[in-house]
């Protein structure tokens, strides 16, 4: 296989995943912020943009400093990270990526791929996501978690395990590996600061925040069947880092890399 096309698939994979990946955050952030106060959910976005990668496109696309979360408007931010095109990390710009890493590599995945990919593409694009972004986000980022699923469900039953399908499931395991590691890193920082300015409940430790954290890696059911009535931050931080049975623990994403 050709350098150029192998790199295709391996970002084509990336892409899909990061916009999954993206999706399922920015709805658990909304939804765990929908009841709490303004000056918590200032911060807990930024932290997400911080997760993302995405402050400094954030600061010059809204000329606003971020470093203490202070300024970041919530609804801004969700347009930013959904619908912004200017956006490289955002999931339209995501989405548009992936099809046109599939589009150029047409020869090597299966029409199934292809259609599953440019479909997502094109029914995103005829949306009013202004509209519905404004509205009721979730059912946006609901249906981009759903279609970029179906994208790798059909690429696992349609596709031979050559070099094609092994470069564009490399790129979804690396992405997704990345982002397990971000999502911890600047979540476990973000309680730190949390824990300066706030008092907790005895033994609370950051609790909602540890099953926000758990949510977005889409690990939250399978850690409370292995950890019935805790979610005490050592066991959260093993458990995404090393389960070998978690599909988007670390391990298990560099052990099938």
């Amino acid at each position: 296989m050709l350098a150029r096309l192998a790199e295709n698939l391996f970002w084509a994979g990336r892409y899909v995943e990061r916009a999954e990946d993206t999706a399922r955050m920015v709805d658990v952030t909304y939804h765990t912020l929908l009841e709490s106060p303004l000056v918590e959910a200032g911060r807990t976005w930024d932290q997400l943009l911080e997760v993302l990668h995405l402050r400094s496109a954030w600061a010059a696309h809204d000329g606003a400093s971020t470093g203490t979360g202070g300024a970041v408007d919530p609804q801004a931010v969700v347009r930013f990270l959904i619908l912004d095109p200017s956006n490289p990390g955002s999931i339209a710009a995501a989405t548009l990526r992936a099809r046109e890493n599939v589009r150029s590599v047409r020869e090597h995945v299966s029409s199934e791929l292809w259609e599953a990919v440019n479909g997502l593409h094109l029914e995103l694009r005829s949306r009013d996501l202004e509209r519905e972004v404004a509205e009721q986000p979730s059912e946006v980022l609901r249906h981009v978690r759903n279609a970029s699923m179906a994208i790798y469900g059909v690429a696992s039953e349609t596709m031979p395990r050559d070099a094609g399908w092994r470069f564009l499931a490399l790129g979804r395991l690396i992405e997704r590996a990345e982002m397990t590691c971000r999502l911890i890193d600047v979540r476990y920082a973000q309680l730190d600061v949390l824990d300066s300015l706030e008092p907790r409940v005895p033994d609370d430790g950051g609790l909602h925040h540890w099953v926000a954290v758990l949510k977005s890696a889409s690990a939250f059911e399978a850690f409370r069947r292995r950890y019935r009535s805790t979610a005490d931050p050592v066991d959260v931080v093993e458990f995404l880092l090393l389960a070998d049975d978690l599909p988007r623990s670390v391990v298990y994403c560099l052990t099938a890399a």
